[in-house]
């Protein structure tokens, strides 16, 4: 299994954990409308070949709005926004360290 198929098999486990009731394709399954709305309305220059999760956000699923997750970013638009592109690596990392009751984040 390459690096693209695992990247597919995480987003399989978790992609439907995290909706809310919108519709949810995992790589290949996403309908080639979808992926064409989603070209023309807010992911401009994508690789189709590098998606491994959609997050429709639409009320009647056409694709026009919502979450793509490809290899490498994440392309989104929300309704009345502009689109965006996160890539994965300008994440920074992110920690969590439990308080002590008389601890403040000042002593850390």
């Amino acid at each position: 299994m390459g690096e693209h198929e695992e990247k597919i098999e995480i987003m399989r486990k978790y992609l439907t954990d995290m909706s809310t009731g919108f519709y949810c394709h995992i790589g290949g399954e996403v309908p080639s409308k979808k992926i064409n709305n989603a070209l023309k309305t807010f992911a401009q220059g994508m690789d189709s070949d590098t998606i491994i999760g959609f997050y429709d956000t639409t009320s009647f699923g056409s694709g026009k709005n919502g979450y793509i997750f490809t290899d490498d970013k994440m392309y989104y638009v929300e309704m009345f926004e502009k689109p965006k592109k996160l890539w994965y690596d300008d994440i920074k990392p992110v920690s969590y360290t439990h308080l002590r009751a008389h601890e403040t984040c000042a002593d850390l």
